[in-house]
C-alpha cells in the first residue's frame, strides 16, 4: 500500500502540482493557497492510507496513477471556475 501511495503522490507532484503553481498556488504538497485581494484559495489533497485513489482491480492499468493524476487536475478545472463566479461566498 506504500508503494500505491508513494506512485500516486509522485504522479500528482509530477501532473498536477506545476498546474498549481501556474494558477499561482504556494505551499507544498499535500497543502497549497493561493492568496488574492478579496480571498484565500485552499487546496488540499487528503492522504488516507492511499485508499481515496484506489480503483477497481478488474480496470486497473499501469498508467492508473497518471490517469488519477489527469482526472485532479479535471477537478482542479472545475475548482476554478468555482472559485470565480460572481456569486463565490468568502
Amino acid at each position: 500500500m506504500a508503494a500505491e501511495r508513494d506512485k500516486m503522490i509522485s504522479e500528482l507532484k509530477k501532473i498536477v502540482v506545476p498546474e498549481l503553481r501556474m494558477s499561482g498556488f504556494k505551499g507544498s504538497f499535500p497543502h497549497f493557497r493561493r492568496i488574492k485581494k478579496d480571498k484565500i484559495d485552499l487546496m488540499t489533497y487528503p492522504i488516507d492510507d492511499g485508499q481515496w485513489f484506489r480503483y477497481d482491480g478488474e480496470n486497473v492499468s499501469e498508467n492508473r496513477y497518471q490517469s488519477v493524476a489527469a482526472e485532479v487536475l479535471d477537478h482542479l478545472y472545475q475548482a476554478e471556475e468555482y472559485w470565480e463566479h460572481e456569486n463565490y461566498i468568502s
